[in-house]
C-alpha cells in the first residue's frame, strides 16, 4: 500500500473542510456504494475534526463577513475545464493589484479566516507539490478555484459531482444550469447558489485585504453569467477557449484524476467519456446563449493558443480591453512568472478516428464558432 498516496487521497479530499451535517446529507441524497463506505467513514471523522475551527470562525468573524462589501464587482477567468483557465489565473494573479482566492480557502472554506497553522501544515502533507494531472504547482497560498469552497459551505457545486459521479449530470443542472431535472428554470437552486457563492467571495476579499479587486477563475462559471451579472453588474469577464480535439482527452484525464481515491461510486471510463461530452456542450451553449448580455466593454474573448505563443501581447490586450491600470508597472512580474514555466511540458494525448467522430459530431457549433480545422489521427498536446 502507498500510505503517502493514501494520506494525500485522504487529507486531501476537499469535503474534509466541509461541515460534517452537510457530508451526511450528501451521503443520503446521492449514495456510497459499499466498497467505499470506509472512505466515506474517513473523510467524515475528519470534517467532524475540523468542526470546531469553523465555529471558531464564525464567532470571530462572523459580523466582519456580513458586513463586508465588496469593494469593487470581480473580475471572472472563464473557460471550460482544460482550456487554459488556471495558467491565466497564475499569470494574471501576480498582479498584487488583484486578490484572489487560495487553496487554503479552496479546502478549509469554513475557517479558512483563522489562517492557523494547523491547516497549512495538512495542506503542505496532503497536497502533492503538483497536480498530478499537469504538473502546476500546488501550495496553500496559490489561486484556487472558487467551486471547491463553495462545495464546503453547501451542496451547490458541481464538483461534488466527481465524488458522487453518477449523480454529476444531476450536479450540472442543479449548480450551474439551474434548472429541474425536467428542465423547468429552478429559481430556488439559483438563490441557493448565489448565498454560497456571496459568502466565498465576502471571505476571500477579507483574506486579501478587503481592498483589492478580486480575481477569479471558476470553469462552471461559464455556465453562470446571467446569475454573476445579476449578483455584480460591473463584472468583467475573460473567456478562454481552446482547441477542443485537446481538450476532451485532457477534460477526461483530470475527471479520472479527481476522483481516484476520493469518488464514493463506481463509474466507467466509458461513462466519464460521455459525461464530458455532455457537459461541455451544456455549458459552452449556455455562455453562447448569455455572453450578450455583458455590458460592451465588459468582455475578452481570447484563444489559449494564443496566450502560450504570445502571453504578453494577450496580456496587454486584456488591460487595455478591460481598462485596467498598470500593465507596465506589473509587466517584470508576468515576466519573472513567465520564465518559472517555460521549461513546463503539456501533455500529450492519442486522438484516433472514433475520438474525431464523437467531438465533431457534438461540439461542431464551438469548431465552427473558433474556427478550429479538423484533426486527422494522432497525436495532440
Amino acid at each position: 500500500m502507498n500510505t503517502k498516496k493514501l494520506f494525500e487521497d485522504l487529507m486531501g479530499h476537499p469535503l474534509i473542510g466541509a461541515r460534517p451535517g452537510l457530508i451526511l446529507e450528501m451521503f443520503r441524497t446521492r449514495g456510497v456504494d459499499r466498497e467505499y463506505l470506509g472512505r466515506a467513514a474517513k473523510v467524515l471523522l475528519l470534517a467532524v475534526a475540523n468542526a470546531p475551527f469553523a465555529i471558531w470562525e464564525a464567532r470571530r468573524y462572523g459580523r466582519q463577513i456580513r458586513e463586508h462589501r465588496l469593494p469593487g464587482s470581480p473580475i471572472f477567468i472563464l473557460g471550460h475545464w482544460r482550456s487554459g483557465t488556471t495558467h491565466l489565473h497564475n499569470l494574471m494573479s501576480q498582479d498584487p493589484n488583484f486578490g484572489v482566492l487560495t487553496y487554503l480557502h479552496a479546502y478549509f472554506q469554513n475557517c479558512a479566516l483563522l489562517d492557523l497553522g494547523i491547516h497549512r501544515s495538512l495542506l503542505r502533507l496532503a497536497l502533492p507539490r503538483t497536480r498530478p494531472m499537469d504538473a502546476v504547482l500546488l501550495a496553500a497560498d496559490l489561486p484556487a478555484e472558487e467551486e471547491f469552497a463553495i462545495a464546503c459551505v453547501d451542496d451547490v457545486g458541481i464538483i461534488n459531482g466527481l465524488w458522487f459521479p453518477r449523480a454529476l449530470l444531476n450536479y450540472l443542472k442543479e449548480t450551474v444550469l439551474f434548472t429541474g431535472l425536467d428542465g423547468s428554470p429552478d429559481q430556488a437552486a439559483r438563490q441557493r447558489w448565489q448565498s454560497a457563492y456571496s459568502r466565498v467571495i465576502t471571505k476571500a476579499s477579507i483574506a486579501s485585504g478587503g481592498n483589492r479587486i478580486l480575481l477569479l477563475k471558476n470553469p462552471a462559471n461559464t455556465g453562470r453569467v446571467s446569475t454573476l451579472l445579476a449578483m455584480y453588474p460591473d463584472a468583467r469577464f475573460i473567456y478562454i477557449h481552446r482547441n477542443p480535439y485537446v481538450v476532451f482527452p485532457s477534460t477526461v484525464r483530470l475527471y479520472e484524476t479527481l476522483m481516484s481515491g476520493r469518488r464514493f461510486q463506481r463509474i466507467s471510463t466509458e461513462d466519464i467519456e460521455e459525461i464530458v461530452l455532455t457537459l461541455y456542450h451544456r455549458i459552452i451553449e449556455r455562455y453562447e446563449a448569455e455572453r450578450s448580455r455583458i455590458p460592451a466593454g465588459n468582455l475578452v474573448e481570447l484563444c489559449f493558443e494564443d496566450l502560450e505563443q504570445e502571453p504578453l501581447a494577450v496580456m496587454e490586450s486584456i488591460y487595455r480591453s478591460l481598462e485596467l491600470k498598470g500593465f507596465e508597472q506589473v509587466r517584470p512580474r508576468f515576466e519573472a512568472y513567465l520564465g518559472t514555466v517555460r521549461m513546463y511540458r503539456k501533455n500529450t494525448y492519442r486522438i484516433d478516428k472514433d475520438l474525431i467522430r464523437r467531438i465533431d459530431a457534438r461540439w461542431d457549433p464551438v469548431m465552427q464558432r473558433w474556427k478550429y480545422a479538423p484533426v486527422a489521427e494522432g497525436s495532440a498536446r
